[in-house]
C-alpha cells in the first residue's frame, strides 16, 4: 500500500511540471496569436523586476508594468515604455520580459488613429527620462503607468484611470514594506525636507499619488481584446 502510495506522488511530481510547461509554452503570447493591432493600444505583463512583487501586492493585479503600442515603419508593434529610460520596445521583446508570456491587450473605445498620433507624439516628449522609483508625480523621472497616464492627459485631454493615493493601496505585507525599507532614505520629498526619521518620511510616502497600471486597465472606457491570464 505504501509502495502505491508513494508511486502515486513520484508521478504527480513528474507529471505536474511537464503539464504546467505544456501550458505556459502553448499558451505564450506571440506576435501570431494576437489581433490586428493599432497605435494606441495598451498591452499589460507582470515584469521581471526586483520591485514586481511589490507592485503586485500593493495593486491587487497581475499587471505590473504597461505600456502604448505603436506601429512601426515596417508595420511591426513596438512598446513605447518607461523603464530607464523610456523608449520604444519591440514588443515580442517586451513579452518575453515578462512572466511565462503573459499578455493583455486592451482599446481605448473610439480611439480614432488622429488622436492616437497626438498621445504617441505626446509620450514622445519623454523618451530618455530615466526610470522614477518613487512614483512620484514628477516629470524629470517617470514610470509605466504614469507614462501613459500623461500621454492621454496631455496628447488628448483624457485623464485614463484613476490616481490614487499611496495609502489607498495594500501596502500593509512584507513585499510593500521591504521595498520601502530598502528606498525610503533617498525619497526626495524627505530629502528636500530635511526628514532623516523612518516614521516621518512615511507620512509623506503615504500621502503621495500615483497610478497604476490596473486603475487604467479598470477604466471604463478601455475594452481587452486580447489577454492570456
Amino acid at each position: 500500500m505504501k509502495s502505491k502510495i508513494l508511486l502515486f506522488f513520484v508521478i504527480i511530481f513528474l507529471v505536474c511540471p511537464a503539464v504546467i510547461y505544456s501550458y505556459v509554452f502553448f499558451t505564450s503570447a506571440n506576435l501570431s496569436s494576437l489581433p490586428p493591432l493599432q497605435d494606441g493600444d495598451l498591452v499589460f505583463h507582470t515584469g521581471d523586476s526586483g520591485q514586481t512583487l511589490a507592485i503586485l501586492m500593493a495593486s491587487g493585479s497581475l499587471y505590473s508594468h504597461m505600456g502604448l503600442i505603436k506601429i512601426g515603419a515596417d508595420g511591426n508593434p513596438l512598446v513605447v515604455e518607461a523603464a530607464g529610460p523610456v523608449r520604444e520596445t519591440p514588443l515580442q521583446e517586451w513579452i518575453a520580459r515578462g512572466w511565462f508570456g503573459r499578455l493583455t491587450v486592451m482599446r481605448v473605445r473610439g480611439l480614432t488613429p488622429k488622436y492616437a498620433k497626438k498621445l504617441l507624439e505626446a509620450a514622445k516628449i519623454y523618451y530618455g527620462k530615466p526610470y522614477d522609483p518613487f512614483f512620484l508625480f514628477e516629470k524629470e523621472r517617470i514610470y509605466c503607468s504614469e507614462l501613459v497616464y500623461w500621454a492621454f492627459k496631455e496628447g488628448i485631454g483624457v485623464e485614463i484611470g484613476q490616481v490614487q493615493s499611496f495609502r489607498e493601496l495594500e501596502y500593509e505585507n512584507g513585499a510593500v514594506q521591504s521595498l520601502i525599507l530598502l528606498r525610503w532614505e533617498k525619497y526626495p520629498p524627505c530629502l528636500e525636507s530635511g526628514i532623516d526619521e523612518l516614521d516621518e518620511c512615511l507620512s509623506l510616502i503615504y500621502e503621495q499619488n500615483l497610478i497604476t497600471p490596473i486603475s487604467i486597465a479598470k477604466d471604463r472606457r478601455i475594452e481587452t481584446i486580447y489577454s492570456n491570464y
